[in-house]
């Protein structure tokens, strides 16, 4: 269901002072009379809501032929949204068919040995993070980019994936190469086969066909659609806040139709 998860707090704050560069530590000790050392163990941030899954076979569905031709045949790609996975057990992330499977353009998971996020080009190309992910009943902040002409033509930067805005380098296997036209949708939380439903929260879901740099990723990260402006808006193909229902908006304010699907339990 579509439920408050969120809320402006301290770690919004944080993240914004960190986003224009500035040393959140110096932005704290100006003028600073008294001092907790207190621990947050669960970030607040942008919104007022957000979609849970109840890992039983529901996903979020966008068919919208526009999104879908953006989203096929290119070279670059950026995907992202906040998670609090509720274990650490294999997931989708955001597919286009799914993870490492034939016909299947593209898509994102977190493998279920481990709970390393990874990400494939059909069978062509994938790339895996070294640690594992150990991130459970906590909001975090994912974003994948791909680059199937990276710089210097390196498999290991052909992704990279971001943790809360952090730069996380892992291992690429196999061919880069141009994302695929099988004419999949685009899924939030399983495969397009059902598979691999996720157990959890999402929210402030972002797709572009192009790849966004660090400094873009971090100042994002900390938005909702209506806080977007300037270079943030291009080939913007899909931003759902997930607040209140499952629609979202491309980068031209065209409103693009979500729904639920599986068991339509969200």
């Amino acid at each position: 269901m579509i439920g408050s998860g969120f809320s402006f707090g301290l770690g919004t704050t944080l993240g914004r002072v960190a986003a224009r560069g500035v040393s959140a530590l110096s932005y704290i000790k100006d003028n600073l009379k008294v001092f907790f050392d207190f621990k947050n163990t669960d970030l607040e941030h942008v919104g007022t809501g957000s979609a849970s899954f109840d890992g039983s076979g529901d996903w979020i569905e966008y068919t919208d032929a526009t999104l879908l031709d953006a989203m096929e045949g290119i070279d670059t790609l950026t995907i992202m949204a906040w998670v609090r996975r509720d274990d650490n057990a294999g997931y989708a992330f955001i597919t286009k068919g799914g993870y490492y499977g034939a016909n299947t353009d593209w898509g994102s998971e977190w493998q279920g040995t481990n709970g390393r996020m990874r990400f494939s080009i059909e069978r062509n190309f994938t790339a895996w993070e070294p640690p594992p992910d150990t991130y459970v009943n906590t909001w975090v902040h994912y974003a994948i980019t791909y680059d199937k002409n990276c710089e210097g033509g390196n498999i290991h930067r052909v992704v990279n994936t971001y943790y809360n805005g952090d730069q996380d380098y892992g291992y690429g296997a196999g061919t880069p190469a141009t994302v695929g036209t099988n004419g999949n949708n685009i899924r939030i939380g399983a495969t397009s086969a059902g598979l691999t439903p996720l157990l959890g929260n999402i929210k402030n879901v972002g797709i572009w066909n192009r790849v966004l740099s660090e400094e873009e990723v971090r100042n994002v990260m900390y938005k909702s659609y209506s806080d977007l402006k300037g270079s943030e808006l291009t080939n913007l193909q899909l931003w759902a806040d997930l607040d209140t229902d499952f629609n979202g908006k491309d980068g031209n304010g065209r409103t693009i139709t979500g729904s639920a699907a599986g068991n339509e339990n969200i």
